[in-house]
């Protein structure tokens, strides 16, 4: 008679499984906003409207920018197609443009150089790859909102 699997037993042997593809790798997958930023600007780039992966982005891991992709296309800031994920790899999402969400958060992280800079020192990048983007969104919004009355003199 076979004996009963413990469940914990059982649990640790799946979760460990699905993760068998990055037991290897020397890095922790973490959400980049300068990655982000990186997307944003290749994706403002393109000069047509068709449909194409984001191309290699120079000093990232391709597995970085793709599940950055990804993870930007499911929260709504890009639009374009999503092909199912491989087990272990992210899906590639075929970009048309940037959502209406997706350009007013890359004009408030893009725009001002210095801005941006005042808010990574401000967060530091462990808050950054942690904190819930819509906040990071808003404070980067409101930032460049602050940015742009100074320029025009009103602030």
């Amino acid at each position: 008679m076979l004996a009963a699997a413990d469940p914990v037993d059982v649990a640790i042997l799946v979760a460990r499984a699905k993760l068998a593809h990055v037991e290897d790798r020397e890095w922790d997958m973490r959400r980049d906003m300068e990655l982000v930023r990186e997307i944003f600007r290749k994706v403002q780039e393109k000069t047509t409207l068709d449909y194409r992966p984001i191309g290699p982005i120079e000093g990232y891991d391709d597995f970085d920018v793709g599940r950055h992709v990804e993870m930007l296309h499911k929260a709504g800031y890009i639009d374009g197609f999503h092909n199912k994920e491989k087990l272990g790899q992210p899906g590639i999402v075929h970009i048309y443009d940037l959502s209406w969400d997706g350009h007013e958060f890359a004009g408030a992280i893009l725009t001002d150089e210095g801005t941006w800079q005042k808010m990574k020192s401000a967060f530091g990048p462990e808050r950054l790859a942690t904190a819930p983007l819509k906040m990071i969104e808003s404070v980067a919004i409101q930032a460049v909102t602050a940015w742009a009355l100074s320029k025009m003199g009103l602030n």
